[in-house]
């Protein structure tokens, strides 16, 4: 019988598991966890796994972004340069903002964005923007984080659906009022035909909904009564000056 020691006594645990564990699996499961220290010092290892897609197509930010992990995010993309060869998408087209977005991650949202503001409006395959991934979600904070960074409320999906009619046809109320407050268009169809009022989750979002509607076009109408009585009218007025007497046809 051999008396050699094993393998699993000369090492330290940790050790062993770099050994037994596929690197691509420990890196996932490292940002998965957000344990920083150890992703910094797999990838400082092992450099060429950076990206480590999963099997959908995630990267490594893409699964940072997803889990909010902003230190980690940051390390990705400062550090290691995560995006310098574009932004990252996974099968679906998806980028991380775009799951950051979904999943409600404010500080992640406005970090990738302030970094890669370029697609902040980008579409992935189903035509779906981040807005709508987090309209669909009942994220309003990051709908109006990104609203406030310049995206557009009114981008439409493949199947002519806004951000709008997601938070709709979901029931988030919150996100109804922020996109209606802050100018969406309500009466723009989809390619059905549908408004994202008839999208309404049921009778009780329906009347909230006309109600911010009603609320919104009274407030647009004063607004604009006050601004025509405060603008100037330039000009001579016809109170003032004389007019030019019309001239005699008698002989």
């Amino acid at each position: 019988m051999d008396n050699a020691p094993s393998l699993k006594l000369l090492l330290p645990c940790h050790d062993l598991d770099e050994i037994m564990i596929d690197v691509s699996i420990r890196l996932r499961h490292a940002i998965l966890q957000g344990d920083l220290l150890l992703a910094k010092r797999i990838l400082k290892n092992h450099p060429k796994s950076l990206y480590n897609p999963d099997i959908v197509g995630n990267t490594s930010l893409h699964i940072a972004a997803e889990k909010g992990h902003l230190g980690i995010v940051q390390h990705l993309v400062e550090e290691e340069q995560h995006e310098r060869d574009g932004v990252s998408k996974n099968n679906n087209g998806d980028t991380p903002l775009m799951l950051a977005a979904g999943e409600g991650h404010e500080e992640v949202v406005h970090c990738i964005v302030s970094r890669f503001s370029r697609c902040i409006d980008w579409r992935n395959k189903l035509g779906v923007t981040a807005m709508m991934h987090a309209a669909k979600n009942g994220c309003d904070a990051v709908v109006n984080m990104l609203l406030d960074l310049g995206a557009e409320a009114d981008v439409v999906d493949v199947l002519g659906n806004t951000s709008l009619h997601y938070a709709s046809a979901y029931g988030h109320l919150k996100v109804i009022r922020s996109l209606v407050e802050r100018g969406s268009n309500c009466e723009k169809p989809n390619r059905q035909g549908f408004t994202p009022l008839e999208y309404s989750y049921s009778q009780q979002a329906e009347q909230y909904f006309v109600n911010l509607i009603q609320e919104r076009d009274k407030r647009w109408a004063s607004d604009n009564a006050r601004s025509r009585a405060a603008t100037p009218i330039f000009g001579r007025s016809e109170k003032t000056t004389p007019q030019r007497q019309r001239a005699s046809s008698g002989s």
